[in-house]
């Protein structure tokens, strides 16, 4: 099969490959390789950033039936981004291991299974599900105009057994969409595993339709329609291998942004992508989007259309909404529709045009791998797209012209259950499932369902805040259909979870399972839709990333193949940690520097320092020194680098022999002083002469965490909780400005901030995040309800009492009238929509900032907690 991961070099085909296997699929790799095994194991575990990721590789003898202890097995915890250190160890090690396997007549051409898997899911009984045991249902992929990228591997999909009510986009959307991940093998020189969303259009291979290129970018949101094929597939033979298809561009490479757009079943076309010579011109830029949006939708729809939401990068719009909100920002770019009869305006997509711009010159400034012939070609990046109305309606399903006017998009998940609960008057109590379409269900079951070419949606009790934000991205039309459902939506998986073979989302783990063998100080602040490499950024301070570099083969052995190894170095031996060098070759400039290197682990530390004292031997010059009884220096004599000073005619040349062998074993004690960090649960070790180093870690490590933020106080971790607070508002309260709350009579029209208010990251009462809602009318708000001693503005009487904004006219009223209450006050703002729990005017801010608005306003904290006491810490 053809490969590109290795670089410029083509791989020789005397080289076999082998098939590694896993719960969601089977994936082929060259043993030669390492650029091929990690693409594998990425693929095979859904990973996208993997640094510091625990996994498990598995062998075992095809013969013999496997059992929970009869498999040899290696846990491996990732580097880096881009540091493949660790996965080339446990390469070596199944090379050493696979002699020991006689040549099967297998497409693996060996009797050894390798088996992949994630920390702590169970050991395999068996390396292949059961298809009709286990139900589950096989894919394979194929690439069109690209055959050389085709591979026989093959992915699991477990069908629910009760896939008939299974029928939501946000249930089934993951399932497919890594489907997709295990089958499209990486293509990006230097870079295995990448992208991981892959950079293609993928559809259903001969969907019964006049058009058969239905699908969706990176197999991210399949259409109903395309589910339900695959589940008429099932049911019609649980056996069959169902066919994917990948469109791409024919030279193998990225040359284009593809353009996502959840529920778009116009087909595969020009419109789908706009290809990198021509993102510089605004015009076809414009025209491209413009052409997408209207072809996915009804005319009655898009003349309702005010513009189009452009997210670039297209990942950030599928990030949780916890990442959105950290420090990378995407670029969320507003494009204007124009109105009927009037040209489209040039500068429109200017703002696209100019992200476009920059995206390819920061990534054309980073490191490129042959034969990708630009940085684009090395950070194939997608652009994701919002159909934006004038007026959203969430309409009742089983009455259609009852309904409200509001946008989802604009709605919390609490919010969203209360307007179809008290507004629409939708029972929630006995069926807490709420169904969502795009296009009302038709009354007679015999009528085609016009619903399945755009994404449906269930919620859940369980639907998280991070799974709503996608789902008001993924809505399309101005109009939804909402309806309660009963459980049976929810999909039964089956008892068999010993093997749990088919979908699983590694980075649901437990953290400390996710990353096994790292601190949690130095956890990846981003685990998906987000590249590293790209940006140039570290995961955290212990997991450095690496510039994408070519694979240097020659090192190592196949032992499936005929061909010699050769005695060939890598080209990047010198550059690689733990990397044993030569007296012969690498004496004369050797140093310490990797002692501070974070790219080394403290066992490469270890290698290299052993390696570096066989070269540099204890003698009495050091400062950790041997004394001796000897003449004067003029009557002393240096014997050799081994064996230490001595007089001269002292010592025969037997005893200078017994005298070279115990100071030898002196020496190898001096080097087994290796000290381990005194704190517990900490494995960091060094050298009993670098105590600069023990310094260093202790001052980096665990300084922070055993003193007081504020003070040297060593006291302060023996405390408890109310003990460390009462400490911090003694001792620190001049840092915030405390202060008590002021009477009635002295409070000011206008609250102004407490004595270094300003410097505060959160506020101190309600939690807010002042760096990210940092528009300053948003801050005066906040200001102007949010102080110490704020009272109720309509309960002064009874403090304990709540209040919120009517949405509609600002006006505050208590949470005890039901959210109720008329006249509603003329609007200040177009559209007249305020956040119900500051009073916010939203309508004087674009779409998306009110979206983080909603998301993260904390409303007043101080209504309910008037004392002045603070709630949360103003710095973290």
């Amino acid at each position: 099969y053809h490969t590109t991961l290795g670089g410029e070099e083509e791989m020789d085909a005397s080289y076999e490959w082998i098939t590694l296997y896993g719960y969601q699929g089977q994936v082929a790799f060259r043993l030669n390789s390492l650029h091929t095994f990690v693409d594998a194991v990425d693929r095979l575990l859904c990973l996208d950033n993997r640094a510091g990721v625990a996994y498990k590789l598995l062998m075992h003898d095809r013969r013999k039936k496997p059992s929970q202890t009869s498999w040899k097995a290696k846990t491996i915890s990732c580097r880096g981004v881009g540091n493949f250190d660790a996965d080339r160890e446990v390469l070596q090690w199944v090379n050493r291991e696979l002699p020991n396997y006689e040549r099967g007549k297998g497409k693996s051409g060996t009797n050894a299974i390798l088996f992949v898997m994630g920390y702590r899911e169970p050991v395999p009984s068996r390396w292949e599900p059961n298809l009709v045991e286990d139900h589950v249902l096989r894919f394979k992929l194929q690439w069109r105009d690209v055959e050389e990228l085709g591979r026989p591997d093959l992915a699991y999909l477990r069908v629910p057994q009760n896939v008939s009510t299974v029928e939501y986009t946000n249930q089934y959307g993951p399932w497919m969409a890594n489907v997709c991940r295990v089958l499209a093998p990486g293509r990006i020189p230097g870079r295995p595993g990448r992208p991981a969303i892959p950079d293609a259009f993928i559809c259903l291979k001969n969907y019964p339709s006049h058009n058969k290129h239905i699908g969706s970018y990176g197999g991210l949101a399949f259409l109903p329609l395309l589910w339900d094929s695959i589940v008429k597939s099932w049911e019609k033979d649980p056996l069959k291998t169902v066919t994917l298809q990948a469109i791409t561009t024919n030279e193998g490479f990225s040359d284009r942004f593809f353009l996502f757009l959840p529920g778009d079943s116009s087909g595969y076309g020009y419109k789908n992508f706009i290809r990198h010579t021509d993102a510089s011109n605004p015009e076809v830029v414009e025209s491209v989007i413009l052409e997408l949006v209207k072809h996915s939708m009804s005319a009655e729809s898009y003349s309702q259309l005010t513009g189009v939401s452009v997210t670039i990068p297209g990942e950030s719009a599928l990030a949780p909404l916890d990442e959105v909100q950290d420090s990378f920002v995407p670029a969320v770019i507003f494009l204007p529709v124009p109105k009927e009869g009037e040209d489209p305006a040039k500068e429109a997509a200017g703002p696209i045009v100019s992200r476009l711009k920059f995206l390819a010159a920061m990534v054309n400034q980073r490191k490129t791998v042959s034969p990708a012939k630009n940085g684009l070609q090395m950070y194939p990046s997608f652009i994701s797209v919002r159909p934006v109305f004038r007026d959203y309606r969430i309409r009742d399903a089983s009455d259609p012209d009852s309904y409200i006017s509001q946008d989802p998009a604009s709605c919390s998940l609490q919010q969203f259950r209360r307007h179809v609960r008290d507004d629409l008057g939708i029972p929630l109590d006995t069926a807490p499932y709420i169904e969502i379409r795009q296009k009302p269900k038709p009354a007679d079951p015999r009528l085609k369902d016009r619903a399945t070419d755009k994404p449906r949606f269930i919620i859940t009790p369980y639907t998280t805040q991070n799974e709503w934000h996608l789902i008001r991205n993924w809505i399309v039309e101005p109009d939804i259909y909402v309806s309660v459902k009963d459980t049976s939506v929810q999909p039964i998986l089956g008892t068999n979870t010993e093997q749990p073979f088919g979908y699983f989302d590694i980075y649901n783990l437990p953290a400390r399972d996710l990353y096994r063998h790292v601190l949690e100080v130095h956890y990846p602040k981003k685990q998906r839709y987000y590249d590293y490499q790209m940006d140039a950024k570290n995961a955290s301070e212990r997991l450095p990333t690496r510039e994408p570099a070519g694979e240097a083969r020659k090192n190592v052995r196949d032992p499936l193949s005929k061909k010699p190894p050769t005695s060939q170095p890598d080209a990047d031996t010198a550059a690689r940690p733990g990397t044993v060098i030569r007296a012969s070759s690498k004496k004369a400039g050797y140093s310490l520097d990797f002692m501070h290197d974070p790219a080394y682990t403290d066992l490469q530390k270890a290698l290299q320092m052993r390696e570096y004292s066989y070269f540099h031997p204890l003698d009495v010059r050091m400062e950790n020194k041997i004394p001796i009884n000897a003449p004067p220096l003029e009557h002393i004599v240096k014997k050799g680098s081994s064996t230490p000073k001595m007089a001269v005619g002292v010592l025969t040349p037997s005893e200078t022999r017994t005298l070279q062998r115990h100071y030898y074993r002196m020496r190898n004690i001096l080097l087994d002083r290796v000290q381990k960090c005194p704190h517990a649960r900490c494995d960091y070790t060094f050298a009993v002469t670098q105590e600069a180093e023990l310094q260093r870690h202790l001052s980096d490590a665990h300084a922070t965490k055993e003193k007081c933020p504020f003070c040297e106080s060593l006291d302060f971790p023996f405390w408890s909780k109310s003990q460390q607070a009462v400490h911090i508002k003694d001792a620190h309260s001049d840092l915030a400005g405390v202060r008590k709350p002021l009477a009635k009579s002295q409070r000011p029209a206008m609250p102004s901030p407490l004595d270094g208010e300003d410097n505060w990251l959160y506020c101190a009462r309600c939690g807010r995040h002042h760096v990210i809602l940092n528009s300053d009318l948003d801050r005066t708000q906040h200001d102007q309800i949010c102080y110490f001693g704020a009272l109720d503005e309509y309960h002064e009487d009874d403090p304990e009492d709540d209040w919120e904004v009517c949405t509609e006219c600002g006006v505050h009223i208590p949470v005890a009238a039901g959210g109720e209450h008329s006249p509603h006050k003329p609007g200040l703002h177009p559209n007249k929509q305020y956040c119900y729990k500051c009073g916010l005017g939203l309508g004087q801010f674009v779409e998306d900032y009110r979206n983080l608005h909603v998301g993260t306003c904390k409303g007043y904290g101080s209504g309910s907690h008037r004392q002045g006491d603070f709630q949360f810490c103003p710095w973290c």
